[in-house]
């Protein structure tokens, strides 16, 4: 018993508490909230934002409005974050594993709603961590653990196919294609003025915060898309810069800023999974794991 005590002791002086940084987004100039997402829209297309992801996505959905084709030259396009710029292509190549079993996929939920899901995205807005396991009834269903839920009728062999990046994306007369861009920032902010084990009692959200606000002259950060898109046969492109800032930071326990939710499908509960509570297309989250005991104040 006299030998517990110490390991028990060891054990509660390393532990660490987990957080969660959410960021929200502001646009600016030509960007609209519709349909939940941060949206630029013309006459010929409509790009809309969701940046939701572990340290924010930066990629977008391209809408062809057009009775044409529409072609995106992404060597004419750029991801700019604090003055730097980023190629959105970059000439890459990818191995898609392919299996000859047949099989049976579906996306995520969303979780505002039940029985609905996202057709732009691969996990629901507000959604924390590694994608959830789920079960689907059946004799032959199995476990799947991957973006968007899965089971196999039988086992096939796996295959490896490499595919080039294409430099012209080709979006038909009144479809959309995902434009994949970049992780927005992978750490956290840090402030003198914003604490990293936040105390203070925020009453809306019943959760202890510590956060900023930001205009969009004195934001830490800021970022932009510009696009450049061909419709038709025209040899003079159209030219978007969609521009965005960081409006408000916020630093919460994981405890006080998340609730679990069982999604539905069909009227079936799937398995539990943690969604942030006042989570939104125009923000994003970092989490972070500190001892609040010997963490550094900021």
């Amino acid at each position: 018993m006299k030998a517990i005590i110490p390991i028990i002791s060891i054990l509660l002086l390393c532990s660490c508490s987990r957080y969660l940084q959410i960021i929200q987004i502001q646009g600016k100039e030509n960007i609209s909230t519709k349909e939940d997402k941060l949206t630029y829209e013309d006459s010929n297309c409509k790009i809309s934002y969701n940046f939701w992801y572990e340290g924010g996505l930066s990629g977008f959905e391209f809408h062809n409005k057009t009775d044409q084709m529409i072609k995106i030259d992404l060597s004419e396009c750029f991801f700019i974050k604090n003055g730097y710029a980023y190629d959105y292509f970059q000439d890459r190549k990818f191995i898609v594993q392919q299996s000859s079993g047949s099989s049976i996929s579906s996306m995520f939920m969303n979780n505002q709603s039940k029985g609905k899901y996202s057709s732009s995205t691969t996990f629901p807005v507000g959604f924390v961590g590694l994608p959830y396991k789920t079960k689907h009834e059946g004799k032959l269903s199995q476990e799947a653990n991957s973006y968007g839920t899965s089971y196999t009728t039988y086992q096939g062999k796996s295959v490896g196919v490499e595919t080039v990046e294409q430099k012209i994306i080709s979006i038909p007369p009144h479809t959309t294609k995902l434009i994949k861009g970049f992780i927005i920032t992978p750490s956290i902010y840090r402030n003198c003025d914003l604490l990293l084990v936040p105390y203070q009692k925020d009453n809306k959200l019943n959760a202890r915060v510590s956060s900023l606000k930001f205009s969009s002259n004195d934001s830490p950060l800021n970022f932009s898309n510009h696009v450049k898109y061909y419709v038709g046969e025209q040899k003079t492109g159209h030219s978007v810069k969609n521009n965005f800032y960081m409006g408000e930071v916020k630093n919460m326990n994981y405890k006080d800023a998340t609730r679990s939710i069982y999604p539905e499908w069909c009227g079936v509960k799937q398995g539990k999974i943690k969604v942030v509570k006042d989570a939104s297309a125009n923000k994003f989250y970092l989490q972070y794991k500190i001892n609040p005991r010997k963490a550094m104040k900021h």
